[in-house]
């Protein structure tokens, strides 16, 4: 009740926001879209390794050492440098010179390790046969073979483990890595085969 003394008290005005519900929930989202990305990766990772097979390439490490990342091989596999005969895509033998080129490499086993069988322009189709199809990019092409980068180049290592590694495989013909190549293209390094 007010008294004729007393002067009505104007409304309120609402105080405005910053955080809306319309706005909260973006922003779940924003975050549920970051957690299901990373999650997603991890899946891939983790289903590469346990669904592929498992190929082994002969390798030789180089540099066993980074000021950031510690203790790591860089590889040299036996089928980075393959020669331009193996070309089995369609049409004429690209040149390769130039490099960035994406091919693919077919790989069958030969004893203890795989050999490649052929380079392709796209995705071949499975033989018969026990065989792995390798993506790579090709890099140039000098000395008679192209040289081709197939994202598996480094292996990182436990502190103190790159120089006994790289002295292990100089005692022999190189080392033998364990390559999962998936059913969908994916690859990932395993580990090492002394």
């Amino acid at each position: 009740m007010n008294l004729p003394s007393e002067a009505p008290t104007p409304p309120v005005a609402p105080v405005p926001t910053v955080w809306s519900w319309a706005r909260l929930a973006r922003l779940a989202g924003l975050a549920a879209a970051q957690v299901l990305g990373l999650l997603g990766i991890a899946a891939l990772a983790w289903a590469t390794a346990g669904q592929g097979q498992v190929v082994r390439l002969r390798t030789r490490p180089l540099d066993p050492r980074d000021a950031l990342y510690g203790d790591y091989v860089r590889l040299h596999y036996a089928i980075s440098d393959l020669p331009p005969s193996l070309w089995q895509g369609p049409g004429g033998r690209p040149d390769f010179s130039q490099g960035g080129q994406r091919v693919f490499v077919r790989v069958v086993p030969a004893g203890s390790a795989w050999r490649a069988t052929g380079i392709y322009s796209s995705r071949p189709a499975a033989g018969s046969g026990p065989e792995a199809i390798l993506p790579a990019t090709a890099e140039g092409q000098w000395a008679g073979t192209v040289h081709l980068r197939y994202g598996l180049e480094r292996l990182y290592l436990p502190e103190g483990t790159g120089p006994r590694l790289e002295a292990a495989a100089r005692d022999t013909s190189g080392l033998l890595v364990r390559v999962a190549v998936a059913p969908w293209g994916s690859v990932r390094l395993l580990g090492v085969d002394k």
